[in-house]
């Protein structure tokens, strides 16, 4: 349980690569609304210069949503003349104007997308981290030029991002290049995605969304609306259904744990009532009473404790897939949950103990 609830906070606090916090969007069905290039642009251009203009609206583009990349990849590249495999696929993106910052990419050189990244003009692209040290380690990526299928020509870097997620949270170092949408509508899916970037509450402007689209077109089907925050916690969806579960069951197990060590120790108190009061009588200090009953609590449960940590030790291995950013065997989630429980054994024979400490002597020995 603890296991889960760690990974869970690793989870939904990595670092995606983008503000998700602050990220809203909308998703349309084109196809099934029969829009041609022309209607789609007209969507594009109609939708976000409306919602651009609202409260709360800090930037709107469109695209590829962050974090549900459904563009596919492709493992080989051709530059200067020469095709090289990657090691990896290297995801698709399509974007919009302003992609780069409303999404919240890290521009760490050149540009992002504009409006003159249309059709008929210079193709462009925009290539993260991995892929420029993969393809030009040793110089600046800035200005040089690459194709790859299924693009019938090349393109030019303008702008390198720094690396992110792009269908996974476990993802780490993968290969990335975005595209202008207008460049490249041929290539785009039959999906269109509304981004804004909010400087409120992202979750509030869902609504407003929804209600620009359906003012558009009423009848074209919404895929989905919600925050890319929404998107992250769906992501780790396994964390949090380990966390509630196993947390709920293990909170339940240590409360009977609990019970059970405060009635054994109780118990065992009762039948040593004569024992107790004479080793009072024979001038036994409470403290020494208090440390005697205590002692023998923690020998039972130590025993307890080797044989669990010992098969949590084994059986961690089952669920180390459904773990993120942290090991099955982690020591410190280990020594804390151990230490969590050691101090629940003592605090629940702590109560017996100090009443076996009060016992008067003359009323022990009376009784039996």
């Amino acid at each position: 349980a603890a296991l889960f609830v760690r990974s869970l906070r690793a989870a939904v606090t990595t670092d995606v690569g983008v503000d998700a916090d602050r990220i809203f969007y909308a998703s349309v069905l084109f196809r099934i609304a029969s829009y041609n290039e022309a209607r789609i642009a007209d969507f594009y251009d109609s939708v976000g210069t409306r919602l651009d203009g609202m409260p709360g609206v800090e930037r709107v583009t469109f695209g590829d949503l962050p974090l549900a990349n459904l563009g596919g990849g492709t493992p080989e590249v051709t530059v200067d003349g020469r095709t090289r495999r990657l090691p990896q696929l290297m995801w698709i993106l399509m974007g919009g104007p302003d992609y780069v910052r409303t999404v919240g990419l890290a521009l760490q050189s050149g540009r992002d997308f504009g409006p003159r990244d249309v059709e008929g003009s210079a193709a462009v692209a925009i290539v993260n981290e991995s892929l420029a040290r993969r393809l030009w380690p040793d110089r600046s990526p800035l200005g040089r030029r690459f194709t790859f299928l299924p693009l019938r020509g090349d393109v030019q870097v303008v702008g390198v991002v720094r690396d992110g997620k792009y269908r996974g949270l476990r993802e780490a170092g993968e290969f990335a290049v975005y595209l202008p949408l207008a460049q490249n509508r041929e290539l785009a899916s039959f999906n269109g995605t509304i981004i804004g970037r909010a400087s409120r509450d992202a979750g509030s402007l869902v609504s407003l969304l929804q209600r620009e689209i359906r003012a558009f077109d009423p009848g074209v089907p919404i895929l989905g609306a919600s925050t890319l925050e929404h998107r992250v916690l769906a992501l780790a969806m396994p964390q949090q259904m380990g966390a509630s579960l196993l947390g709920g069951l293990g909170g339940l197990a240590l409360v009977l744990a609990i019970m059970g060590v405060y009635g054994s120790v109780a118990y065992a108190v009762t039948r040593r009532t004569r024992e107790v009061g004479i080793r009072i009588a024979l001038g036994a200090s409470s403290a020494a009473i208090v440390g005697t009953v205590l002692s023998r609590t923690l020998f039972h449960a130590g025993v307890g404790m080797t044989v669990g940590v010992g098969a949590a030790l084994v059986l961690t291995g089952l669920v180390e897939q459904f773990l993120f950013g942290v090991a099955p065997r982690d020591p410190l989630t280990f020594v804390t949950v151990t230490g969590t429980i050691v101090l629940a054994i003592l605090l629940a024979g702590l109560v017996p103990a100090v009443r076996a400490a009060r016992i008067a002597p003359a009323i022990a020995l009376a009784e039996e």
